[in-house]
Formats: structure tokens, sequence, C-alpha cells
């Protein structure tokens, strides 16, 4: 954790060998076999507030995008 002047406290986390799926077959349609799955480096980077805007929003609980519809 670091503390700025212009960010406020900026917190990195990184997770190694973090295994992706893919989510759909797109360039892959004539592709019959499963799936590849992807392995790469997953890094979040956070900060208290970004130049010109408000304060942090919340992080949402299922990810970013629109709301779930209840």
């Amino acid at each position: 954790m670091q503390v700025t002047d212009r960010y406020g406290t900026a917190q990195a986390m990184a997770w190694d060998r973090i295994h992706l799926r893919l989510p759909a077959r797109g360039t892959r349609i004539d592709h019959e076999s499963e799936l590849p799955v992807i392995e790469d480096t997953l890094i979040r980077l956070a900060v208290d507030r970004l130049p010109g805007r408000g304060p942090r929003l919340p992080d949402c609980p299922s990810g970013c995008g629109p709301p779930i519809p209840a």
C-alpha cells in the first residue's frame, strides 16, 4: 500500500497463473473439441480517488458491468 498526493491510498494486488476459460467460440466456431484454458496474470489496482472525480465507488460483488436483474 502506498499513499500518494494525487490518488490517496493506492493498493496493488496480483495473482499469477490464473486460468482463464474462453467464454465463447467466436473465431473457433469450427473447433469441435473443448476450448483451451489460458494461463495469465491478473493485476488489480485500487485508489481512493481519480483526479477530477469524486470518491471511489464501492467494489461491486459480482464484478463490473450493469446490475444483475432481481
